[in-house]
């Protein structure tokens, strides 16, 4: 997968978190959205609680990258966003990464192919 596509505006945004559904973890909540579109796209969201401006943009770099590691492998057709929690300050990439994966597999966005024992993350419904 080349460049991700993105979500942009805000209208697309809430669209997600209005009409979507969540899951959440101690670094970070997903929400998502099924779109009629071919491709999935993703947004990261920082609050302005969670540090200055320099923290922000090094969390939103650290999420995209981890979630670019993974993006050919989720389901196409959806929307994504990550909003990021405090508590996800000082984590190193290994600690996101992981919190990447584990959900996307607690929400079940895995391509067919991709699905089964992903980064030491078991699947199991909850």
């Amino acid at each position: 997968m080349g460049k991700l596509e993105g979500l942009k505006k805000r209208w697309e945004f809430v669209r997600v978190y209005s009409s979507g559904r969540s899951l959440a973890n101690e670094k970070a909540v997903i929400y998502w959205f099924e779109n009629e579109l071919p491709v999935t796209r993703v947004g990261f969201s920082v609050s302005k609680k969670v540090g200055n401006a320099v923290v922000r943009n090094r969390l939103r770099r650290l999420f995209r990258e981890a979630f670019r590691l993974y993006a050919d492998k989720v389901q196409p057709g959806v929307d994504i966003v990550f909003v990021v929690r405090r508590s996800a300050v000082g984590s190193n990439f290994h600690d996101i990464e992981n919190a990447v994966s584990r959900l996307i597999t607690r929400a079940d966005l895995w391509t067919n192919s991709a699905k089964g024992n992903y980064k030491g993350v078991p699947v199991s419904k909850e």
